[in-house]
């Protein structure tokens, strides 16, 4: 009945929005976080070490924005 009325992606949605989100890894609870609280992270527990930090490049309105953003953040992670 859910896929009739495609009244299980309204659900999907709602619960998305008041549910909360777990790590099935660790099982502590997903929240949103500020680029200063991801580099203080990255800062405080991966200092000196080799990391990759990805993200989509459709998240990018123009190409240039994607080039900008490597020149300006391809760089060691130094405190």
């Amino acid at each position: 009945m859910g896929t009739l009325t495609e009244i299980d992606d309204y659900l999907r949605l709602l619960y998305a929005k008041l549910g909360d989100s777990y790590c099935y890894n660790c099982g502590k609870e997903i929240k949103p976080q500020t680029i200063e609280q991801i580099m203080t992270y990255i800062q405080n527990d991966y200092l000196n070490q080799k990391i990759y930090l990805l993200q989509e490049s459709g998240r990018f309105e123009k190409k240039e924005d994607l080039t900008d953003f490597v020149k300006k953040n391809r760089n060691k992670v130094e405190k």
